[in-house]
C-alpha cells in the first residue's frame, strides 16, 4: 500500500524535508508532522478493508457467510478505532464516521434483513450465526432466523410440489 511506503520512508523524507539542498518543489510534497500521523492512523483501517475486500472477491471460494461476520469485524474495529482517536484526529475521525454510515447505508444493520446473508451466516460450520447475536446484541436472534429459513424452506418446497402437480397434470 502506498500509505505504508510513505510511513517507511518517513525517516529519510523529514531528512530531505530539513535539508537545505532540497527544491522548494519537492518540499511541498512531503508529508507534514500532522499529515503523517493523519496517515499513521489510516493505515490499520485501510489494511482491515483492504482484507475484506479480498476476501469478498475471492473466485474459488464462498463468500457469503464469512460476508456478515467480516462486516461486524470491520465495523467493530472502526468503533474502536473511532473511540481511540477521537479529539486528537479530527479528519481521520470524520473519515471513519462517514466511513460507517456509507457501510450502514450500504448494509442495513449489516445485513441482517437480508435473509440469504443471515441463513449463509447460520448454516456456516464455522460461525453458527455468532454475527447475528453480536449484530444485535440477543441470543433469541439466532432463533428467530432459524424460523425464517424453515418457513424460507416450506415455502420453496410447497412450490417444488406445486410445480410436480402441475407437470403431472400436463
Amino acid at each position: 500500500m502506498m500509505l505504508e511506503s510513505i510511513l517507511k520512508l518517513q525517516p529519510g523524507l523529514v531528512i530531505c524535508k530539513d535539508s537545505d539542498s532540497a527544491r522548494d518543489e519537492l518540499k511541498q510534497f512531503i508529508p507534514t508532522e500532522s499529515e503523517f500521523a493523519t496517515i499513521k492512523e489510516l493505515v490499520p483501517l485501510l489494511k482491515e478493508c483492504k482484507r475484506c475486500s479480498e476476501k469478498w472477491s475471492a473466485d474459488k471460494t464462498v463468500t457469503i457467510a464469512a460476508f456478515q461476520q467480516d462486516l461486524v469485524s470491520l465495523n467493530m474495529f472502526c468503533e474502536s478505532t473511532k473511540n481511540k482517536i477521537e479529539g486528537r484526529q479530527p479528519l481521520v475521525y470524520k473519515f471513519i464516521k462517514t466511513f460507517m454510515a456509507e457501510m450502514e447505508f450500504r448494509f442495513p444493520r449489516m445485513c441482517l434483513t437480508t435473509n440469504f446473508v443471515s441463513v449463509a451466516s447460520i448454516l456456516h460450520p464455522r460461525y453458527k450465526g455468532d454475527s447475528l447475536e453480536e449484530i444485535t446484541k440477543e441470543k433469541e436472534t439466532l432463533k428467530m432466523q432459524l424460523q425464517v429459513i424453515l418457513f424460507l424452506f416450506s415455502f420453496h418446497f410447497n412450490i417444488f410440489e406445486l410445480f410436480i402437480t402441475f407437470a403431472n397434470f400436463l
